[in-house]
């Protein structure tokens, strides 16, 4: 059975020309396989202006995620996001009550029964020498690696 796990982030980029309010959101993750190994990576930016800022990163980034797992045939994805809408919606805990959100939950619904999702939560930003399980320092350095991929998203305006 395919199984991987997606790390994914987003961040906020004010465009040039633009004020500080004004700009697009990068989006960034990558995948590992059961064994721990990436086996893809990928960033962009949204198509659209982010009123939500970064949070419109961090749920592009998901959508992102699923949609390279579903034209592999991946069977199970585990999300693990340092944004707890990017879970809280995708598991039916928040009810969507903004464009991004209900884009979202648009988007999860139109893909319901092609692939099992499993969203797991991790605090943003962490030290690794605070977590000395290796499952957490695993997550910490993907968490990371997803963060690098958003950022770098700055480099395509």
């Amino acid at each position: 059975m395919k199984k991987y796990t997606a790390y994914t982030d987003g961040s906020f980029i004010t465009e040039k020309s633009s004020s500080p309010n004004k700009g697009r959101a990068g989006w960034g993750f990558t995948v590992q396989n059961i064994k721990g190994e990436t086996v893809h990576e990928s960033y962009g930016l949204t198509n659209f202006m982010a009123p939500s800022r970064n949070i419109d990163g961090e749920v592009q980034a998901a959508i992102e995620a699923i949609k390279w797992a579903i034209k592999r045939e991946v069977k199970i994805l585990k999300i693990v996001t340092d944004y707890k809408g990017v879970q809280l919606w995708g598991d039916g805990t928040w009810n969507p009550s903004s464009k991004v959100a209900f884009r979202y939950m648009k988007f999860l619904n139109s893909i319901s029964g092609q692939i099992k999702l499993e969203f797991v939560w991790i605090k943003g930003h962490q030290e690794l020498q605070d977590y000395m399980i290796k499952g957490e320092r695993n997550r910490i350095l993907g968490n990371r690696k997803a963060d690098e991929l958003a950022t770098r998203a700055k480099e395509i305006i």
